[in-house]
């Protein structure tokens, strides 16, 4: 039950670092914007290590570099797929397929991991991702979607490589915990990219400083909210099914809408709002799915 709520509050500190990416990204490069979620995070794990109980144990070395070697190299990679697929197709086609995150990981879990969820749960997941599926498309006044601009897209490539990417982190980071503690490992994947786009953005000589200064709050909101959600993501996974804590995961969408509702009073549209409790039904079979 750990993890599950874990996640739940993971999907809750993510709706609203996106809700602030939204405010920032008018005024912020959307490279910054990375490097703003890859900064907190490695500040997260910063700040939390010196309280860590458990001890590092690194019992194989060659395992443990190569896991943090791999892990980082897709980090980066997922973060340029992620980038390049919305930069080659329309936002509502991109976001859509967030969803085969959730797919990508719950296959490696059964695969690299021998986690097999069971039938309810896996239910309850394709409720969930489903769910976050249909609330990312931006329907018409017909109520119509076109799903051939999706299948036939350059964006759907990329988001398979970023899927691919995110589930080989989720992998290597559980196959890590026996040697360090997820915040740790997690923190060091995050800081190795950070140095990456670091010497990426300097070589493109992008005014980091100049921008975050243009919108201080929202830049220290992103980083925040997005290194304590993205991080306890992952200590999640410690505690449960990795396709679980991916599957919850989605329900940042579903919140996002109520979020959107409530705090930034946008007009209520009673299919999100249907989806939205659709998927929370979804995310209450995994939780009885994996109390059992």
């Amino acid at each position: 039950m750990t993890g599950i709520v874990l996640a739940l509050v993971s999907s809750v500190l993510l709706a609203s670092a996106d809700a602030f990416k939204k405010h920032l990204a008018a005024t912020v490069d959307s490279w910054v914007v990375i490097w703003l979620t890859l900064l907190g995070g490695v500040l997260v794990a910063a700040l939390v290590h010196p309280f860590q109980v458990r001890e590092v144990a690194i019992t194989d070395p060659t395992t443990f570099w190569y896991f943090l070697g791999v892990s980082i190299l897709a980090s980066v990679a997922a973060e340029v797929a992620f980038m390049t697929a919305l930069r080659s197709a329309e936002f509502s086609i991109v976001m859509p397929l967030c969803s085969l995150f959730p797919v990508a990981i719950a296959l490696f879990g059964m695969a690299f991991l021998s986690e097999v969820p069971t039938i309810e749960a896996l239910i309850g997941i394709v409720i969930v991702v489903g769910g976050g599926c249909l609330l990312s498309i931006e329907r018409d006044g017909e109520e119509k979607f076109q799903w051939r601009s999706i299948l036939s897209s350059q964006a759907l490539r990329w988001m398979i490589v970023c899927s691919l990417c995110l589930a080989t982190i989720v992998t290597t980071t559980k196959k890590a915990a026996p040697m360090i503690d997820s915040i740790s490992f997690i923190g060091l994947i995050l800081g190795g990219s950070l140095v990456l786009f670091t010497v990426a953005l300097i070589a493109k000589r992008v005014p980091m400083i100049a921008m975050i200064r243009s919108a201080p709050l929202p830049a220290f909101s992103v980083a925040l909210l997005w290194g304590l959600g993205y991080q306890l993501n992952f200590v999640a996974n410690e505690f449960t099914l990795v396709a679980y804590v991916a599957a919850i995961g989605q329900l940042s969408i579903a919140f996002a809408v109520f979020l959107g509702v409530v705090a930034f009073r946008e007009q209520a549209q009673p299919f999100k709002l249907l989806v939205s409790g659709a998927m929370i039904v979804g995310a209450l079979m995994i939780v009885l799915a994996e109390r059992a």
